[in-house]
């Protein structure tokens, strides 16, 4: 780790590894972005959502921002935001980082020491019962050293502080949320309209329709080029693709083959593609969707979520569904991670093995109906697919018939997506349809499948279908603490080879990353774990800009 780095803003941001904020762009234009769900309340610590984080990184900033190398291991390789400055303890167990005297909130008041204490203070409460609490579970306090200078204090060396110290919060103004009741913050009015420090400032939010961001034009980081940026509510994969060909919008993603087909006809788009951090998988509940104490009278065996998986020929599934735009899974990881494990030996396709198995777990069709039973009670379960994913649909229904074809009843179950979100995240539901964004670190792979936090159902994780594995913890917190690559490597392939055995979900498929965008958008080099990081970098040449009287702009907009 780095001792120190404290220097001038635009140097500490050339030298960690990521470049500058552009100021010779023209300025001026809008980006309209087929968002394919309506955003959460755009409040941080509560937010679970992609989409909503996506706007939310236009609007908020944390401390420091990973480079586009994604190597989170050297604080060196962080770009400064919030913080222009920060210096280890000698003992490496305190960061203290000095705020940047310019940053100011969109309301103009100073940005502070207290606001990342308070944000950090937000994001651990219980009362706030934060998903991303646990990945903060070794920061023991953020103190408030000068007006311009917190510090983080940690409960043991490891090699991942300063990661968790600045990537997984966006901090918020204390001044603006201080009084809120932390119980009910999910519903308190910021969330509809926030006050953030980022280089676009909220302007306004039209239920199903749009969310709109506008330049913060005296920005401390810089004015964006872009005067603002557009949030078009767009349910439907091809309806996104239409509208870009149509010119209602200039960027969408959720691709599908077709829209592949049609990309030659439309030469003004560009395919962008970049490397996945999505997976998407049917996660199986572990406990009694009406009982959270008792085990699921199905999927608790392991035994016959083996002969599921079994049943399931993903590879030709994920190539006829998607053609080049994903791949199959190859467990809780994506290839384009750092240090995923894709030499981890798969449960294989083998329909003969599946129903030889279940046979021998006593499932057997007694009554010729087609579906096997055991005890009088019959081999069906039901899976939750949002009902706006038509990726995720069009695979489900393939996964259906394989099961079929071995004796077992899979009902879909589409549902909006707040639906689906309420009843996947408090565990009401037999298998869900569900995916990940996984982390540059692989400490997300404790939020998700780690049985050590949060495996009582109080939502400060993402183990929506409490697995738990003893080898799985120790092998994944062994590695989490190694500080040599090879050492790292080894007990995380034994915890990847543990959870893969133990399928507690069917690894489906992984999204290869990729969106169309017109042609006329000047952008920078992108982070491949979250390329909308860098829109207010992006820009349009004065002379390809064209009007947006179709969205309905503000009535102040160019």
């Amino acid at each position: 780790m780095a001792r120190a780095c404290v220097c001038a803003l635009l140097s500490a941001v050339v030298a960690c590894g990521e470049s500058a904020p552009v100021s010779n762009a023209p300025t001026g234009g809008t980006l309209v972005i087929a968002q394919p769900v309506e955003s959460e309340p755009l409040i941080p610590p509560v937010m679970q959502q992609v989409q909503s984080k996506v706007v939310a990184d236009q609007i908020f900033d944390p401390l420091a921002a990973i480079s586009p190398s994604l190597d989170g291991r050297d604080d060196r390789t962080f770009a400064p935001r919030l913080s222009d400055g920060w210096s280890w303890s000698d003992d490496s167990l305190r960061i203290a980082f000095h705020i940047d005297a310019d940053a100011r909130w969109h309301d103009g008041a100073p940005v502070r020491a207290e606001d990342v204490r308070f944000t950090w203070e937000l994001y651990t409460d219980t009362l706030v019962a934060s998903p991303h609490a646990s990945r903060l579970a070794e920061i023991d306090s953020v103190t408030v050293q000068a007006p311009d200078s917190a510090v983080f204090w940690f409960s043991r060396r490891y090699p991942g502080e300063f990661y968790d110290a600045v990537h997984h919060m966006l901090i918020l103004p204390s001044h603006l949320l201080a009084s809120a009741d932390r119980a009910t913050i999910r519903q308190n009015p910021f969330g509809r309209a926030p006050v953030g420090s980022g280089r676009f400032r909220f302007t306004r939010w039209l239920d199903g329709q749009l969310i709109e961001v506008s330049a913060d034009t005296s920005n401390y980081r810089g004015r964006p080029p872009l005067d603002r940026v557009i949030f078009s509510i767009t349910p439907q994969n091809v309806a996104a693709a239409a509208r870009a060909f149509t010119g209602e919008v200039d960027l969408a993603e959720q691709l599908t083959p077709a829209t592949l087909g049609e990309l030659p006809k439309h030469p003004e788009f560009t395919l962008v593609r970049y490397p996945g951090f999505d997976y998407v998988f049917v996660r199986f509940n572990l406990r009694d969707p009406r009982d959270r104490n008792r085990p699921h009278p199905l999927f608790a065996d392991r035994a016959l979520r083996r002969a599921l998986t079994m049943a399931v020929d993903r590879t030709t599934i994920v190539r006829a569904t998607f053609d080049s735009l994903a791949a199959p899974s190859v467990g809780p990881m994506t290839r384009a991670q750092r240090m995923a494990d894709t030499s981890v030996t798969q449960i294989a396709y083998d329909a003969d093995a599946a129903r030889q198995l279940l046979d021998s777990l006593g499932w057997r069709d007694a009554d010729g109906d087609g579906v096997r039973e055991r005890e009088g009670r019959p081999l069906r379960f039901s899976v939750l697919v949002p009902n706006v994913s038509g990726s995720r649909m069009r695979t489900a229904v393939p996964i259906q018939e394989a099961l079929r074809l071995v004796g077992v009843r899979m009902d879909i179950e589409a549902i909006e997506p707040q639906a689906w979100m309420q009843r996947t995240y408090s565990g009401r539901f037999d298998a869900s349809f569900d995916a990940a964004h996984t982390e540059p670190n692989v400490n997300g792979l404790e939020q998700n499948w780690g049985s050590a936090k949060g495996s009582d159902g109080n939502g400060d994780d993402f183990n929506f279908g409490r697995y738990s594995s003893a080898s799985f913890d120790a092998e994944l917190d062994s590695a989490l603490a190694a500080r040599d690559d090879v050492a790292r490597r080894e007990l995380l392939e034994r915890a990847y080879q543990t959870v893969v055995d133990d399928a507690p979900a069917i690894w489906v498929y992984e999204v290869i990353g990729s969106f169309i965008v017109h042609r006329r958008f000047q952008r920078p080099a992108m982070r491949p774990d979250a390329w909308w990081t860098s829109i207010a970098d992006w820009s349009i040449p004065a002379d390809e800009r064209i009007p947006r009287d179709r969205l309905a702009p503000a009535a102040d907009a160019p």
